[in-house]
């Protein structure tokens, strides 16, 4: 193929402008067969040369002299694109791993989030009205993709609604308690969630209940593993004191008031009781849904819209969203009527008769 008359008349200076792109390594020195065998035929385009002259007596080469093969519009400059490409990609402090079936965002927002918290920590906790602002509002954007952290964000917003942005003033305990939850979780690496659809198993995996009384607190479930016979069924039922866990009770012993928390505990209870929090030491990508039943009406609205930031429901809802996220699954409870409970309300009354003592889970504090 002939070049351009352009580019005949000026072959001297293109061969030593060719020789210094080569040096800077713009350029490689090759064959068409060679360049070929290395590339792939349908990779290599051949295009006559021109060159233009510039006012400076330089000149300048045109490497597609032939419009009609569009070798520029094939040109791409890795580090220029706006989408890298790759399995895994950063975009405006979001990330997507097409490998890993995962979005989030990147390891740059996680660790701005982090410093952010240890900036905090670092002042004693006394928080500028505007920086929390600022801080909440880039919070948002992160809570599309992780919606785990959404229910432990009210402590934020409610401080920030009596917060002036020109205030400066200590967190009260449950934000605090928030933020460090938020900082151990993203540095435990759960900046990323599955976007795969969720396995749901249609069956309930356990059945539990808690009983609320003046000096105690009892908690207690049993398994559907082997069927809804309780005979056959491992279960569990453990007696809490005031000593034992003290934020379940008031100075005059009763811990009606607690009750939610009771019920939230003894699922959780459940969870590790029957090997649903044991972990393998990977991350799979199919995620389960464990589904059980509780007879009380408020858990299963913590644990699907995260209704609740009072303490200390709150704190095992943090424990509960921890664990579960570790071992990538989801807990669904699903009320049940107290008459359709009664196997669990016999295990917290201590009614053993309907259920094998060679079954039972020891569950300690």
């Amino acid at each position: 193929m002939q070049n351009y008359e352009s580019a005949e008349l000026s072959a001297e200076q293109l061969e030593a402008h060719f020789r210094a792109d080569e040096a800077k390594g713009l350029m490689i020195c090759t064959t068409e067969a060679e360049a070929k065998r290395q590339y792939g035929e349908h990779s290599v385009l051949i295009a006559a040369m021109g060159a233009i002259m510039k006012p400076n007596g330089d000149i300048r080469p045109l490497h597609d002299g032939t419009h009609g093969i569009g070798l520029n519009n094939r040109i791409r400059i890795q580090d220029a694109l706006h989408f890298k490409g790759g399995i895994t990609v950063d975009f405006i402090g979001y990330h997507i791993a097409y490998q890993g079936w995962a979005a989030g965002i990147s390891e740059r927002r996680a660790g701005w989030i982090i410093g952010w918290i240890d900036d905090c920590e670092a002042g004693g906790w006394m928080i500028a009205g505007r920086r929390l602002t600022e801080f909440t509002g880039r919070l948002n954007f992160v809570a599309r993709l992780l919606l785990w952290i959404r229910p432990f964000l009210a402590p934020l917003f409610s401080f920030q609604a009596v917060l002036n942005r020109g205030t400066v003033a200590r967190a009260p305990t449950m934000v605090c308690i928030a933020l460090t939850f938020l900082r151990s979780e993203l540095k435990k690496g759960s900046r990323l969630e599955s976007v795969l659809q969720p396995w749901p198993d249609p069956r309930q995996a356990f059945r539990t209940d808690a009983k609320c009384e003046t000096g105690r607190v009892v908690l207690a479930g049993w398994s559907l593993k082997k069927g809804l016979k309780p005979s056959d069924a491992a279960w569990f039922a453990v007696e809490i004191l005031p000593s034992q866990l003290p934020w379940l009770f008031k100075e005059d012993g009763s811990s009606q008031w607690a009750s939610t928390t009771a019920e939230l505990l003894a699922s959780y209870a459940a969870l590790h009781a029957f090997g649903h929090l044991a972990t393998n030491g990977r991350r799979d990508n199919l995620r389960l849904v464990v589904n059980a039943g509780t007879d009380n009406r408020s858990t299963p609205a913590i644990q699907q819209k995260g209704l609740s930031n009072k303490w200390p429901v709150q704190a095992v809802h943090m424990q509960m969203v921890s664990r579960l996220h570790a071992c990538h699954k989801i807990c669904r409870l699903q009320w049940r009527p107290r008459e359709e409970n009664v196997e669990a309300d016999d295990l917290t009354n201590f009614k053993f008769e309907k259920f094998s003592l060679a079954n039972r889970i020891i569950v300690e504090l």
